[in-house]
């Protein structure tokens, strides 16, 4: 079995529009500006020099806690 990670395109956000960034705030319960803030900081003029890859997790370490756990989680049950 092969588990790939630490590959999500930072360039490509769960909310494109206001609308869906305010829809995604109530779902997760973080504040719209927060989340906007987030993605304003992820923005990138060029995706292939950006954080891809092993950067992302020196970043963002929870990225690689969640998937790891996401992944190993159902193995254990």
């Amino acid at each position: 079995m092969t588990i790939r990670l630490l590959d999500p395109a930072a360039a490509r956000v769960p909310a494109d529009t206001d609308a869906e960034l305010e829809e995604l705030s109530r779902e997760i319960h973080v504040p719209a500006a927060t989340l906007k803030a987030k993605v304003e900081a992820l923005h990138e003029f060029n995706p292939m020099l950006g954080h891809r890859g092993c950067r992302l997790a020196i970043t963002f370490p929870e990225i690689y806690d969640m998937q790891c756990g996401r992944s190993w989680k159902p193995l254990a049950n």
